[in-house]
């Protein structure tokens, strides 16, 4: 918050140039549901998000969530990886299938994993392969059947080293697209539904201080202080 950065600002002991790391979310540019019978795009997917084995009302089926996200960028220019801090995805998950509110960790766990790109084409039998060496990471929660708790969670995976490989290893590209699953596709226990419009993905990075200009140091005279001045600093 405000409060803590003045606080970092009025610290005697603080060292400056001090460095204040921002972060930013990708604005969404494309997102994808896909099922083995049907698929949907953006706008059509509706309000809410839908992934596992839906083995609870026929026709069943599976249904994965893609997300895509513009890359962001600080000055115009895309971060790069040597600037980035952590990285989290998040989405407000509405719906398990248990009617007890408090199991929290019923059923499979949900995998993020980054793919290459979705587009119109992208269907459940032309689905975007998931980039090799980035890894998956996995999230175990589950809010409980809407009907009977009514509970909102939101659910948070940490793709730190995730995002950080997939900027090592693809440095020029301008998006990201996040797939989401259950982890177990055959479990109908795994069953998850999201608000559509809540996935988010954040990336916390160093913003590069400004270089000082005319900056002279001269010996330091016991018993004088630092004085500082639009120049630089003069130690004189």
């Amino acid at each position: 918050g405000a409060s803590s950065a003045w606080d970092v600002l009025d610290d005697p002991e603080t060292v400056f140039p001090v460095v204040m790391d921002p972060s930013g979310s990708g604005s969404q540019t494309y997102a994808v549901r896909v099922t083995q019978d049907f698929t949907k795009y953006n706008s059509d997917i509706g309000s809410t998000s839908k992934l596992g084995y839906n083995g609870w009302t026929s026709p069943y089926y599976k249904s994965r969530m893609y997300h895509q996200f513009k890359w962001h960028t600080h000055g115009g220019v895309p971060v790069p990886a040597e600037r980035i801090v952590s990285a989290k995805f998040e989405y407000l998950q509405t719906h398990s299938p248990q009617h007890s509110c408090s199991d929290t960790d019923f059923g499979p766990t949900v995998k993020v994993q980054f793919h290459y790109v979705i587009d119109s084409s992208t269907t459940w039998s032309n689905q975007p392969d998931a980039h090799p060496g980035i890894g998956s990471v996995t999230n175990d929660y589950a809010v409980g059947h809407k009907d009977y708790c009514g509970n909102t969670h939101t659910q948070t995976w940490n793709v730190s080293s995730m995002v950080l490989a997939e900027r090592y290893k693809y440095p020029t590209r301008t998006t990201v697209t996040v797939g989401i699953r259950s982890n177990d596709e055959t479990d109908k226990n795994g069953w998850r539904e999201y608000k559509y419009s809540s996935a988010k993905l954040t990336i916390t990075y160093e913003a590069q201080p400004p270089a000082p200009t005319e900056l002279t140091v001269s010996p330091l005279i016991p018993g004088q202080g630092m004085v500082t001045n639009a120049s630089g600093v003069d130690l004189s």
